[in-house]
């Protein structure tokens, strides 16, 4: 499954930085070499969130809003479809296959369907034709229901 970069870290910063909020660690995760250590990027990101008051998420928290951010991604034309589909396929396999996240399930089966030639049973509308389409309104679905649940 893909793991949060310090790329990540650094590209949360700077939005927060950018949406006025400010501390010491904020600003020096903000400004850290995206291709570091994402270790050192943890400690600044815990370290911003305790000065920030943020309640750090729990696992399942953070597993939502990862894919949250695969979706949105999705959205944005930043993430290709089959490759976000991949990941958030992993995301259900760690979510031992949590309902709102089966979505990305039947998605990926109805690709390898597809891309073989045979009948996509678990997203029976799919085609090679309108598959990206499709996971790009199940993304803002996915999107909306987590959102609905507070991610």
């Amino acid at each position: 499954m893909n793991r949060v970069t310090a790329a990540d870290y650094v590209e949360w910063a700077t939005g927060m930085l950018t949406d006025g909020h400010d501390s010491p660690n904020l600003r020096m995760l903000a400004g850290l070499d995206e291709r570091g250590s994402v270790f050192e990027a943890e400690e600044h990101f815990s370290r911003a969130l305790r000065e920030l008051q943020i309640s750090e998420p729990d696992e399942s928290g953070k597993l939502r809003a990862y894919a949250c951010d695969l979706a949105q991604q999705i959205l944005d034309g930043t993430l290709a479809a089959e490759a976000g589909v991949k990941a958030l396929y992993e995301v259900c396999l760690a979510t031992d296959y949590a309902r709102p996240f089966m979505i990305w399930l039947y998605l990926d089966d109805a690709l390898d369907s597809i891309r073989a030639g045979v009948y996509p049973h678990t997203y029976e509308t799919a085609t090679a034709g309108n598959y990206n389409d499709i996971v790009k309104v199940e993304a803002q679905k996915f999107i909306e229901i987590l959102r609905g649940q507070g991610v």
